[in-house]
């Protein structure tokens, strides 16, 4: 191996080309130059280090013989920083906005199923859904009275509800009166907002009443906005307490039993709307 490694050094000896060294005077002026062009890069690099310190541009220029000029041309605006600057890459576009989208409007039913309606349960133990239909008074007798008195004109108007889907329960206990529930699904939501409107406008303009025989009745709104999308509460003289509401495109009514509270047909009411939106598409 060591016999290899001398072959291979001296193979590479004698493939060296011939060098042809200079004189010594050559030498010497080669070094004479070198010194010039390293004395003119000192001197210019100390020139160009002051001026940026005193923020003025300097332009340098050598002359023949390793001469170096300064040169100013006038007030410069400072630069920015020395370092170089990446520019930045295109920034992505910003994705759309996912904002949520409008609601969809509430559904218009053309049935109202069994299922909307209330249990006993949602009201009081002991009541049962019966088909009897117990001959008490009507709150609409004493709005007629109002109507027919000129107190009020019946203004605004309701919309017709005749044709429209509707449905009507009552849950009845022995001996203590039965709740009555009505429900009816309107064309629209301002329909459904337009027959509460007419509804409280009339008991607002009715509020006392005065019967040609001399009966007195009174219509006082107790509560409101406590259940569905608007809602408002009648007391009816010592007969009775009204509730409608309104829930999207559908209206009900309740009609409670005369010793119904109003924490209690307040809770029935949220009950009423909570089973017409578990069985439509109306919430």
């Amino acid at each position: 191996m060591r016999d290899d490694l001398d072959q291979q050094l001296d193979d590479f000896g004698t493939s060296m080309p011939a060098i042809d060294w200079a004189s010594p005077t050559e030498i010497r002026k080669r070094g004479d130059r070198r010194r010039q062009r390293h004395t003119a890069g000192l001197t210019a690099a100390v020139v160009l280090v002051v001026a940026l310190a005193a923020g003025t541009a300097v332009t340098v220029t050598q002359g023949r013989g390793g001469q170096v000029t300064p040169g100013v041309s006038g007030s410069a605006t400072p630069s920015a920083s020395a370092a170089p600057s990446l520019s930045p890459s295109p920034s992505a576009s910003p994705s759309p906005s996912t904002s949520p989208s409008a609601s969809a409007p509430p559904a218009v039913l053309t049935s109202i199923p069994v299922a909307a309606m209330l249990k006993p349960e949602d009201y009081a133990s002991g009541y049962r859904v019966t088909t009897e239909d117990e001959m008490g008074e009507s709150y609409g007798f004493d709005m007629q009275i109002c109507l027919d008195t000129d107190q009020w004109d019946g203004k605004p108007e309701a919309p017709d509800t005749v044709d429209r889907p509707r449905r009507n329960r009552r849950l009845g206990a022995d001996g203590r009166g039965q709740l009555r529930q009505d429900v009816v699904a309107m064309r629209s939501v301002s329909s459904a907002k337009a027959v509460l409107k007419h509804s409280r406008t009339g008991f607002e303009k009715c509020a006392m009443i005065q019967a040609p025989e001399g009966r007195r009745r009174a219509f006082e709104i107790v509560a409101q906005d406590f259940a569905g999308d608007e809602s408002f509460m009648v007391q009816w003289s010592t007969v009775q307490l009204l509730v409608f509401i309104r829930v999207g495109t559908v209206v009900i009514t309740l009609s409670m039993p005369p010793d119904a509270k109003v924490a209690t047909t307040t809770e029935t009411a949220k009950n009423a709307v909570q089973r017409l939106c578990d069985a439509t598409a109306v919430c």
